[in-house]
């Protein structure tokens, strides 16, 4: 993402140092001056396109992969058991402790294992 402020009244038509100089001392004396100077502000965003992803996109990229049912009920015991499960942080380091040691192999990023 990149922010651009541009000003149309010191615009240049060509790319030679002369014209590039002689507007930037245009408008850093009106700057200076304190004039009102027309300017616009732009933002561009690059998006980049399909091939350089390397996951699944499009309708399926989307899919939300269900919490695996070991985890859900880890959840309840805890709940169950004791009042940690009021404190989203407890339950949060209660669920990766279990995965950790119920699901060795499994991805941080597997959000059938590590919800968000």
């Amino acid at each position: 993402m990149r922010a651009v402020l541009t000003f149309p009244d010191y615009k240049i038509t060509s790319n030679s140092e002369y014209q590039k100089r002689k507007k930037r001392i245009l408008l850093n004396a009106a700057l200076k001056l304190s004039e009102l100077v027309n300017w616009v502000f732009r933002v561009y965003v690059y998006v980049p396109d399909e091939s350089s992803h390397n996951h699944v996109i499009g309708e399926l990229g989307s899919a939300n992969q269900r919490l695996d049912q070991a985890i859900i009920d880890q959840i309840h015991m805890l709940h169950v058991v004791s009042d940690l499960a009021r404190r989203t942080d407890e339950v949060e380091r209660a669920v990766n402790s279990f995965v950790q040691r119920q699901f060795p192999t499994a991805s941080r990023l597997n959000p059938r294992y590590y919800p968000s």
